[in-house]
């Protein structure tokens, strides 16, 4: 077993690391041990079934549902520029990917050859399966930098279509940059 850091139990229990079958490595080792504290932990918060009105996210896998999500009507209408057989890479921008496989799903019905990708905060250096890193602004307008892999300027895509889950990138953004993009924005939205 190869672990970056392993934490030893308190001493007595490691005689289960002495098995003969059982080898670990690690670039990192500690130990932990936990005391018992004579003050009592404090009465958590009443809990309270109001809505918060602060709370602006759209209803969604990441703040839960009450029904199957499903595409915006104008994302299901048919699209006169995407033909059968055309390559098609939908990119979820971040933690906003299904949808962008709910949309692939609808094309690849339609007939055409659907990828699908997610922009990432991960960096990763080209080299075997990467051959092209795109790093910009993050599309929600956070303060980092979002990375998108293996679409360079001469992709194979006939289209690449950006979904967007807060606002469309703004005029001049990096990541309108990639040929053949369209945006969608999130729910009830049309093209950008």
């Amino acid at each position: 077993l190869a672990v970056l850091l392993r934490w030893h139990p308190p001493s007595g229990l490691e005689a289960a690391d002495d098995h003969d079958s059982l080898r670990c490595l690690s670039l990192l080792e500690g130990r932990f041990e936990f005391t018992s504290n004579a003050d009592p932990l404090p009465l958590a918060p009443a809990q309270t079934a109001a809505l918060d009105e602060r709370v602006t996210a759209r209803p969604g896998p990441r703040s839960g549902l009450a029904q199957p999500e499903t595409l915006p009507a104008a994302w299901v209408a048919d699209d006169p520029d995407i033909f059968p057989g055309q390559r098609v890479l939908v990119v979820g921008t971040g933690e906003y990917g299904f949808p962008a496989l709910l949309l692939a799903e609808s094309l690849a019905a339609r007939g055409t050859e659907t990828f699908v990708q997610a922009t990432t905060r991960s960096p990763v250096l080209p080299g075997g399966a990467i051959s092209h890193a795109r790093r910009f602004p993050a599309l929600s307008g956070e303060a980092h930098a979002e990375f998108l892999y293996n679409v360079p300027d001469d992709h194979p895509y006939d289209h690449v279509i950006l979904l967007c889950e807060d606002r469309l990138p703004p005029p001049g953004h990096p990541a309108l940059d990639i040929p053949r993009l369209r945006c969608k924005f999130a729910p009830d939205s049309e093209d950008e």
